[in-house]
């Protein structure tokens, strides 16, 4: 980056680089992390002291091919509270998420914007103009 040339004519003052890092530290450090990381995934190939043990219930084997633990019956006691069902109800229809507040919102402007574009040259040059000053009110009288 030209900070002689480009930058310090346009500025009172001496101008520095903000910051200098030894692209040898870097690369060393990198290696090193990869290395270690390398280290720790062999180290765990070839220990092999866990033991893998099917579902049981009760002290009794579950044959996998008629019973299936899921984990999301574990809440199915919690959206049964009268208070928290309507909640659960709520957020299922999709009405509690930011996401979809938003994609609407978003969806409502596509919708005016498409059909204010025409498809004349000379509608996306004013487009262009006034996107540009936008930035420029934007930037005056934000920094």
């Amino acid at each position: 980056f030209p900070l002689n040339t480009l930058i310090a004519p346009g500025v009172a003052g001496a101008v520095a680089a903000p910051g200098v890092w030894s692209s040898t530290w870097a690369t060393g450090l990198i290696v090193l992390g990869l290395l270690v990381g390398f280290g720790i995934y062999i180290a765990g190939r070839f220990r092999k002291n866990s033991r893998v043990v099917g579902a049981f219930i009760g002290g009794e084997k579950l044959d996998t091919r008629v019973h299936r633990i899921d984990g999301t019956h574990f809440y199915d006691t919690i959206k049964s509270i009268p208070l928290l069902e309507r909640i659960y109800g709520a957020q299922e229809k999709g009405r509690l998420d930011p996401f979809v507040w938003i994609g609407g919102l978003g969806s409502s402007v596509t919708a005016v914007l498409r059909r204010l574009h025409s498809g004349l040259l000379s509608w996306y040059l004013s487009w262009c103009l006034l996107g540009i000053g936008i930035l420029i009110l934007l930037f005056h009288f934000l920094l």
